[in-house]
């Protein structure tokens, strides 16, 4: 069948459509298992997709008509809820944007006798329709649609699902997809409605957006990001620190409040201040640790009704404590992170005990909360025992054990393991990003991951597409691994991901916004193909520059693949690596080679200045987005190739345009500088 494909470009002041053709069949499942030609050519590997994920979509053409020339006979009857009202307004205004039809939001019980209804989060329509959620296990992510006859029923596990069952309806009715804010795509007309049936979960229930400061809750929303925090931030009582949500072990137990009294608590050891997660071998002081702390998270708790995980992280810096007493847990048991998962487990008993107590006063249902910790530089290592079958197993512990480093291990004995509501927020920072956690190179974090996929069911990753270090103008070349280590962390059953890319910077070039595309499809679909993202983000994002953008992209792809094989230890794929260093690593031909691209991109949507501003506007920005990579060498490497007056207009363009687009920082604690330009 045939459908016409809508780019729809969501500006402030205007929309703009462009028709192109396609032939695609709307029948089948999402995330095709073939092989995945886009492959890192750093990188050797076939792909390694996920089995068992809930993905059941099924359509069936109808002539049942749904918006025929810029009209409907539906409404959408939404649910009492914010996020269900919210999620009916998105496909109003998706339906809007593709077709031109006002499709009414109405509560339930308003509806008209004669009205095409669409429900959503309908309790009682979803009971009178005859349907009844299916038996797959839908999560608090999972979500069903389903038509009886003319009328479609979407229901979800939880409220905070109903964005991407808003989202899988328009993509099934409307061939939806948004690319990036300015970028929406509509691949089928919306003339007719199917029949339809989707029974479906993210693969990763919670996609924590990498760019969080440079998208808008516009564009989370619309990508299919989660939208909320996930991890309930801790209020610093001094004022000393804001209120954070992962390295916040001072702010549970600021040292101006409590070092004094209680320096058994705290270590000094390597440099940053950190905590002793044995309190010293001191039992009494252990204790007081432990009921300080969960007390501090309850009384948290308590005031933050929305939130189902809090995390204790950890101070932001590699050193960890190294008193007899931790050193002790780490001969007994290969890794200091091993009095993390006791102490945790601990302040997990006795916050349990605390909401259930709580609920039992209030005549309340108890609240499920789970606590993670951070598995982060010193203590990222999982204190498991590798088998020679390449499995890995617990250790058989006693708790006590860590209060005196000779302790012998008596008849009745625990595995090292989390509680059910303890997880760990793994965060593999010194992998090699430009290869996959398959990958030899990468053993230690294929380690550590499956490590504590064994000890934990409520794995969180926080993962890494950027240098952090040097300059974030070079791209780290993960455009062909994300795929792989999202299957990779799927298969250890994780909850959480936080794909962290530049989070400062509005924009970034080195085809940062490709990132994000990647990142947004694989959070729902691990199977998704990458080559089939590439193919769509370069026919829509630049428009008909696509495949000019997309030759400066191949070899900018190329070139990174390169310098790791000519730079080796200097560029090994990690967010260290260094790539401005030396003008040999980023030659001045390949330079103008990519300035000439741009330049020839710009001409090829000239066209559209006279006849679709709008249009032209969106496109032209996101050329010269990338054009900041090329001018940026240039500038940096090679000023003295351009004569005064060419470098001044150069210099003056760029800073202009780092200000216009909101690319504030060089590296993660540096803002950029021009005043050596003046």
């Amino acid at each position: 069948m045939k459908f016409k494909r809508i780019i729809s470009f969501v500006l402030a002041a205007a929309s703009a459509f462009a028709l192109v053709g396609c032939n695609k069949g709307d029948n089948g499942e999402s995330g095709g298992k073939t092989d995945d030609v886009s492959v890192n050519p750093t990188s050797d590997y076939a792909p390694h997709y996920v089995e068992g994920t809930l993905h059941k979509i099924t359509l069936s053409e109808t002539g049942r008509a749904f918006v025929v020339n810029g009209k409907t006979d539906y409404v959408i009857v939404a649910g009492d809820d914010t996020a269900i009202n919210t999620a009916a307004s998105f496909i109003s205004k998706q339906v809007g944007s593709s077709t031109g039809a006002k499709l009414p939001v109405i509560s339930e019980g308003e509806e008209g006798a004669s009205a095409k209804r669409i429900y959503i989060g309908c309790d009682n329509a979803f009971e009178k329709s005859g349907l009844k959620m299916p038996d797959d296990d839908l999560g608090k992510t999972g979500y069903y649609i389903k038509n009886v006859g003319d009328n479609v029923y979407i229901k979800a596990a939880s409220t905070e699902a109903y964005q991407l069952a808003a989202i899988a309806f328009c993509r099934e009715v409307l061939g939806y997809d948004m690319i990036s804010e300015d970028c929406v795509v509509f691949e089928k007309s919306g003339a007719v409605l199917p029949d339809i049936e989707v029974i479906e979960r993210p693969d990763i229930d919670y996609r924590l957006p990498g760019s969080q400061f440079g998208m808008s809750t516009a564009e989370a929303y619309g990508m299919g990001f989660t939208t909320r925090r996930v991890f309930m931030p801790i209020k610093d009582v001094t004022g000393q620190n804001a209120p954070s949500e992962f390295h916040n072990i001072l702010n549970i137990l600021p040292p101006s409040i409590y070092m004094e009294e209680h320096p058994d608590w705290y270590s000094v050891d390597g440099g940053e201040l950190q905590f002793c997660y044995t309190a010293h071998g001191n039992y009494g002081e252990y204790q007081l640790m432990i009921e300080t702390i969960a007390e501090k998270l309850f009384e948290t708790i308590l005031e933050e009704p929305t939130f189902d995980t809090v995390n204790i992280g950890q101070s932001d810096a590699p050193n960890c404590c190294a008193c007899d007493y931790c050193n002790g847990c780490v001969e007994r048991y290969g890794a200091i992170s091993s009095t993390l998962v006791m102490c945790i487990d601990d302040i997990d008993d006795l916050l349990q005990k605390k909401l259930e107590d709580y609920a039992a006063e209030t005549g309340t249902e108890k609240r499920t909360m789970y606590i993670t910790f951070f598995a982060y530089h010193a203590t990222q290592e999982a204190p498991v025992i590798k088998n020679d079958d390449g499995t890995y197993s617990a250790y058989i512990a006693d708790w006590n054990s860590r209060f005196d480093p000779t302790f012998e291990l008596p008849e009745e004995r625990r595995e090292l393991k989390c509680n059910d509501t303890v997880g760990v927020l793994c965060a593999p920072i010194e992998a090699f990003h430009s290869h996959t956690f398959y990958e030899p190179i990468n053993v230690l974090s294929y380690d550590l991951i499956n490590g504590w996929g064994e000890l934990t069911d409520y794995l969180c990753m926080w993962m890494y597409s950027a240098l952090y270090h040097d300059d974030y103008f070079f791209p780290l070349n993960v455009f062909d691994t994300m795929a792989e280590n999202y299957r990779f962390v799927k298969a250890n059953d994780t909850h959480v991901v936080f794909y962290q890319g530049i989070i400062q910077n509005q924009v970034n070039p080195g085809f940062y916004s490709l990132k994000k595309y990647i990142e947004s499809k694989m959070g729902i679909d691990v199977n998704t193909r990458t080559q089939d993202l590439v193919d769509k983000f370069f026919k829509y994002y630049f428009g008909a520059a696509g495949d000019t953008m997309r030759e400066f992209y191949s070899e900018l792809q190329s070139h990174m693949t390169y310098l790791e094989t000519a730079f080796p230890g200097g560029v090994t794929g990690s967010s260290y690596d260094s790539l401005v260093s030396r003008p040999a690593h980023w030659p001045y031909g390949l330079a103008r080679t990519s300035l000439d691209l741009i330049d020839k991109a710009y001409g090829e949507i000239e066209y559209l200045k006279a006849t679709d501003r709008a249009a032209y506007d969106v496109y032209y920005k996101n050329i010269n987005v990338e054009s900041l990579l090329p001018r940026w060498i240039i500038l940096k490497c090679y000023s003295g190739y351009l004569s005064k007056d060419e470098l001044t207009a150069m210099r003056r363009q760029f800073i202009d345009d780092c200000v216009n687009y909101g690319v504030a920082n060089q590296t993660e604690a540096d803002q950029l500088d021009f005043s050596s330009w003046e």
